[in-house]
């Protein structure tokens, strides 16, 4: 008798060890159900994928790649096709044509386009208006080197590396909300993943078996994107759901910067308010006030779009629901409003 208790005692704990581990099992398949249907993971589609590092600007598409899906929310299929250098755009000649004037567009993915095909996103939309006007005017190239998940930081390597070599007459460059907290918390902001996954540099401080669960579980990326902004606030970037006064001066040093670059080489600088999905809140207006504030302070043309967009018809509509992006309405408000701009300051004659 005194041999048989130990066993049995044995079995009944590797019994109630199996149900704990099945329990938390089911517990976890459960949450990561749960999450999936109430949509509030943040996305990891394919079109977000493919990317290569940079030791200049971070990360870059893989040169000459072309990427196809659906996006993760089911609202869309994409195609992007990607140039000898990274970008979504044509391939360009160092050189500018006689009688061209050339533009250098920088950004996120909204300048990059995601949520609509190439011919429809606000840089091509912006290029097509211009040479369609009546009358004699000089061909507009416009140079599109946005790319998802840069910020002003990137941004501003991305021109003096890659855009001023093509010898642009305006740089333009789009800023949103989320580019003031990015920016200060500067190249800690995004990382790639050997997969070739943007992920959170938190996700990738911690081990690639990490990234790969980010990758897999939308929990996880609920989980990790928690993380990532509790990181953001500790390290100065928000403060409430404003951000701090040095985070608005590390993105307006590097638009004094941008400037910099741009006059050197004998560009104007264009800087575009872009706010995010509506509806839309105190922090849309408190971007379009600040930039409009420093475009006056250093003569630089500064474009609102939010009052554009605000006024548009909403069928069809301007963003998509749940990815978040503008569709291709949304983009053709704004590539009217920087196209109307373009013209009032006499950037494209």
């Amino acid at each position: 008798m005194s041999y048989i208790t130990p066993i049995v005692r044995s079995k009944r704990i590797a019994a109630g060890v199996a149900a704990a581990l099945l329990g938390t099992g089911v517990a976890l398949a459960l949450g990561e159900v749960g999450v999936r249907i109430a949509g509030i993971a943040p996305p990891l589609p394919v079109q977000y994928g493919d990317n290569v590092p940079d030791d200049v600007i971070a990360f870059r598409r893989r040169p000459g790649s072309t990427i196809r899906g659906r996006s993760e929310s089911g609202e869309f299929a994409f195609e992007y096709t990607h140039n000898d250098l990274g970008f979504r755009d044509s391939e360009h000649a160092l050189g500018k044509p006689a009688g061209t004037v050339r533009i250098v567009a920088l950004g996120d993915s909204f300048t990059y386009g995601v949520g609509a095909d190439f011919d429809d996103t606000y840089p091509a939309q912006v290029e097509r208006r211009l040479n369609q006007r009546a009358g004699g005017h000089p061909r507009v190239e416009v140079i599109k080197l946005g790319l998802p998940r840069h910020f002003p930081l990137l941004e501003r390597r991305t021109l003096e590396r890659d855009g001023l070599r093509f010898a642009p007459d305006v740089v333009l460059v789009t800023v949103l909300p989320n580019d003031v907290v990015d920016t200060e918390r500067g190249l800690d902001a995004v990382c790639v993943a050997e997969s070739g996954y943007l992920v959170p540099c938190a996700a990738l401080a911690w081990n690639e078996a990490a990234v790969w669960l980010y990758q897999r579980s939308a929990a996880a990326r609920v989980v990790v994107q928690r993380w990532s902004r509790l990181s953001a606030a500790e390290a100065g970037g928000t403060n409430g759901s404003s951000p701090h006064e040095s985070a608005w001066q590390a993105l307006e040093r590097e638009l004094a910067g941008m400037q910099r670059a741009a006059r050197d080489h004998g560009a104007a600088l264009v800087v575009v308010a872009l706010p995010q999905q509506p509806p839309w809140s105190a922090a849309d207006a408190d971007l379009e006030t600040r930039l409009a504030r420093w475009g006056a302070a250093h003569d630089a043309v500064f474009i609102p779009t939010l009052a554009a967009l605000r006024a548009a018809a909403s069928s069809p509509p301007l963003y998509w629901q749940r990815d978040g992006h503008c569709t291709a309405a949304g983009y053709a408000v704004i590539a009217d409003a920087v196209v109307a701009a373009l013209i009032a300051h006499g950037l494209t004659p």
